[in-house]
Parts: structure tokens; C-alpha cells; sequence
């Protein structure tokens, strides 16, 4: 019996990393691509000193959505990657993001982040449908 304990104990890291992986490929970032998404608008909230954003996702589902806007390579709303939502599913959801700014910035870019595997996917906008 010893023996069948020892045998599990070793086996079953191996277990975890194996289920690991197939979890990843199945529902990671590896599914997500940019023409699954459209941001469909962005507004700025005074009020509140946020982003208000309107995501659609044209996939099934997508664990943590992670939103944060990008300004000449500088990431400057959402910086600690915070998420509001345990998931997306498909249709549009409306994000709010915290930021420092005073107004919303002339160009930039809409990140998009599982939040689980934290692989940036960067989105036009307005998204070209």
C-alpha cells in the first residue's frame, strides 16, 4: 500500500501539468484573437475619473477580462490590472476603468487581457467591423 502512496505522490505533480496545459489551450488566450472583438465606444466619466467602455466579444466565453487603455506605449488606465467580471460572454459589456487622466486622450489603444494568462491583445478603436 505504501508503495501505491508513493506512486501517486510522484505521478500526481505530473497530473496537474498535464491537466494544466489542456486547460490553457482549451480556454486560454490562445483561442482570443482581435477579430473576436470590437470595441463599440469609449467615453470619459468626470464624474468618477474612469473610462467607460463598451466590449463586444463575438466568442463564447473568457475568464477575468482585463481592460486597460494605452497611450503611446504608456499604459495609463487599469495599470494594477484590475477586473470587474469573472468573465465575458458573447455581446457587449460595459467596462469601467479607473485612470489618473483629466480627459480622454486623442489616440489610443484598447488592451484587452485574459486574466488568467495576462497576454495583451491590443484593439482598434473604433473596431473596423
Amino acid at each position: 500500500m505504501k508503495k501505491l502512496y508513493f506512486l501517486i505522490a510522484c505521478l500526481f505533480p505530473l497530473f496537474l501539468i498535464a491537466q494544466n496545459d489542456v486547460i490553457r489551450s482549451e480556454t486560454g488566450n490562445t483561442k482570443l484573437k482581435v477579430t473576436d472583438f470590437c470595441v463599440k465606444s469609449v467615453e470619459f466619466d468626470d464624474e468618477y475619473q474612469s473610462f467607460v467602455i463598451d466590449l463586444e466579444y463575438k466568442g463564447d466565453f473568457f475568464n477575468y477580462p482585463i481592460l486597460q487603455i494605452e497611450v503611446d506605449g504608456e499604459i495609463v488606465a487599469n495599470e494594477e490590472e484590475i477586473y470587474d467580471f469573472y468573465g465575458q460572454t458573447e455581446g457587449i459589456m460595459t467596462h469601467v476603468i479607473a485612470t489618473q487622466l483629466e480627459a480622454l486622450p486623442e489616440n489610443f489603444t484598447v488592451i484587452v487581457m485574459d486574466g488568467m494568462e495576462f497576454v495583451p491583445i491590443r484593439l482598434p478603436y473604433p473596431c473596423e467591423e
